[in-house]
């Protein structure tokens, strides 16, 4: 039986052992980093839609009473409240649609919220988002609690509020249906010309 010599070497065999062992070493670390890009960007664009939808609230804030729905036209707002979108972002039972009384006239002062998805592209690498404005009506009690609807003999005893949703949307592979979204409300009272937000 011969005796293999300290200077033989490696044999094939240790050969691809080792090969193997490198390769899924790096594997897992391709892996790693590749999750952690997806995450680094997920979370980049978190927060850019994050402000994107507190800019959206601010200006929806400098809007009084029954500005807030200025240019929503009866058409217009259902249309965008029977989207199959919609349901994903409204709870239908503590709202309803409300839009611009069409005996008032329209305000060429007031910049209204569209019933229609609204495109916005920081830069022309960055993400494309989408925004979208929703406004409902729905009742308080003078005492506060929940904002709902309720039955029409009630509403006389109610304070009307409107409940603002912006949902800022984008594609993105690692959301369900490639579609994430953010979503932000507030309340205010329908008719007072300096609104209390909350």
């Amino acid at each position: 039986m011969s005796r293999r010599r300290a200077d033989d070497g490696f044999t094939l065999v240790e050969t691809m052992v080792a090969l193997g062992i490198v390769g899924t070493v790096m594997t897992s670390l391709a892996m790693f980093f590749v999750g952690s890009a997806t995450t680094q960007h997920h979370q980049a664009d978190t927060q850019v839609a994050a402000q994107l939808a507190a800019g959206s609230m601010d200006y929806v804030s400098q809007l009084p009473g029954q500005n807030v729905v200025v240019g929503r036209t009866q058409a217009g707002v259902q249309g965008e409240w029977q989207a199959p979108a919609a349901s994903t972002f409204l709870n239908t039972g503590s709202i309803q649609p409300a839009w611009q009384d069409p005996s008032l006239p329209a305000s060429s002062a007031v910049q209204g919220l569209p019933t229609s998805p609204e495109t916005i592209q920081l830069t022309s690498d960055s993400t494309p988002y989408q925004r979208w404005w929703y406004v409902g009506l729905c009742w308080q009690r003078s005492t506060g609690g929940d904002c709902t609807v309720v039955s029409p003999a009630l509403q006389a005893t109610y304070v009307p509020m409107y409940r603002v949703v912006v949902v800022i949307t984008w594609n993105a592979p690692d959301c369900g249906g490639s579609k994430c979204q953010y979503v932000a409300t507030m309340l205010t009272e329908s008719t007072l010309d300096d609104p209390t937000w909350q």
